[in-house]
């Protein structure tokens, strides 16, 4: 979780680490520079494994929440291949509508506690469904 109220604009460049992330925004939307082209994200993405830095910047407060998959997880979880992720960073509350229920149960947390426990039962329902071994 990270939050900044600041209203000033920070430009951040992002290094690839190998790992895909589900990325929840509910401050102001970021803009992403991916391919030499900025534009706005929506509130719930997907990056998939990136190979290539790309900048992000702010467009006033924000309110972010992500979460890092082991690189079979996301295919493991939900079923869907990686490859059309790969390079890129997409809204996905359209192919997961499980995420945007989500999403809209952390909003209403009143708590970073209450925000942990609604992944915490998420992801652990899904685990339930779509066991992942530890060696992946």
């Amino acid at each position: 979780m990270a939050r900044d109220e600041s209203t000033s604009i920070h430009q951040q460049k992002i290094i690839p680490d190998g790992f895909s992330e589900i990325i929840f925004h509910y401050g102001d939307p970021y803009r992403i520079s991916l391919n030499n082209e900025w534009q706005l994200q929506t509130d719930i993405l997907f990056a998939g494994q990136i190979s290539q830095h790309f900048f992000l910047e702010n467009t006033g407060a924000s309110d972010i929440i992500g979460i890092n998959l082991r690189p079979k997880a996301f295919t493991r979880l939900y079923e869907l291949p990686m490859s059309p992720f790969s390079h890129s960073v997409v809204d996905i509350s359209i192919a997961i509508p499980t995420l945007k229920k989500l999403y809209i149960d952390v909003n209403k947390s009143k708590t970073d506690e209450e925000k942990v426990s609604a992944f915490d039962t998420y992801f652990n329902q899904l685990l339930v469904q779509h066991p992942i071994d530890e060696g992946n």
